[in-house]
């Protein structure tokens, strides 16, 4: 999918966290019957930077959600560095 087809979806998180008074959303998870699809936001001070994971059904979405926020703050770690 490309990349626009993703912000509108992270759009539409941000929308229905603001709405329902939960607060920013930070990941967008879809969960489908043959794996996952996680949307999260990599923080960085001058660009809109997003980390895309795809992943089958034989692990746990906490694993996955472990695994991504990790990612995304060496990520974005690594980014600040340079």
């Amino acid at each position: 999918a490309g990349l626009s087809l993703w912000r509108r979806v992270k759009t539409l998180g941000e929308a229905v966290g603001n709405e329902s008074g939960i607060g920013t959303c930070r990941d967008v998870v879809i969960d489908a019957s043959a794996g996952r699809v996680l949307v999260m936001d990599i923080p960085h001070p001058t660009r809109k930077l997003l980390l895309t994971v795809l992943c089958n059904t034989h692990v746990t979405l906490g694993q996955v959600l472990w695994a991504s926020r990790n990612c995304r703050q060496e990520i974005g770690q690594s980014l600040d560095s340079k």
